[in-house]
């Protein structure tokens, strides 16, 4: 799969997922977590899924991705080669990571143009951020609440939009990110009021 599709082109649903590429499969899973993913496909699959090259450096399987952790991901930077940026986007105005009071691990896709904190990356700076599933939490009928890992029932990766930017001060140097964010369809409804924007290709260079 060349990248060739920026994030306006990579609008796709997770039910349009599931149509092309085997059902999404929804699981229990005995960890619990909630707002976190994983990743663990080999190198060799994500470069010939994505035409992507994948350093050593990074290739280590990823099962409890959170927060403020290394992701890794395709961006329009550099379109050919995965590489890592940290999750939860520092905006290049910002004084200093450390004190920002904002949250930045999703961006909502219905406010994203008008947001000053998304406005240049949404320009300029867009990205896919390899992902094998992610958890959220179902609500039961008894209040208790179930973890979900949510996947692709081949189980090959797919893609999360996104956006990034590059912070710098002096000699510190971040490159950070967030994950675009929709209402959910109706397969994912009944678990969560929001899910991730889905894309099965990467961004391009033009992007």
């Amino acid at each position: 799969m060349n990248a060739k599709v920026a994030l306006e082109h990579a609008s796709i649903v997770a039910q349009q997922l599931a149509r092309q590429a085997g059902a999404t499969e929804i699981r229990a899973n005995a960890t619990r977590m909630c707002g976190r993913f994983g990743f663990s496909s080999s190198p060799q699959r994500v470069a010939r899924r994505f035409n992507v090259a994948v350093p050593e450096s990074v290739a280590a399987p990823r099962f409890n991705v959170a927060p403020t952790q290394n992701v890794l991901a395709i961006t329009n930077r550099d379109p050919h080669t995965v590489t890592e940026l940290r999750w939860g986007l520092v905006p290049f105005w910002a004084t200093d990571p450390a004190t920002m009071k904002l949250t930045t691990f999703n961006a909502r896709i219905e406010t994203i143009a008008t947001a000053r904190m998304y406005g240049e990356p949404l320009r300029s700076k867009r990205c896919a951020i390899l992902a094998s599933g992610f958890y959220e939490w179902r609500r039961n009928g008894d209040g208790k609440k179930t973890p979900m890992w949510i996947s692709r029932r081949d189980e090959e990766p797919f893609v999360f939009a996104g956006l990034w930017d590059h912070w710098r001060r002096g000699d510190t140097a971040l490159n950070s990110c967030t994950i675009v964010t929709q209402p959910p369809n109706e397969l994912l409804a009944p678990i969560h009021s929001r899910m991730p924007l889905f894309s099965t290709t990467t961004p391009s260079s033009s992007g």
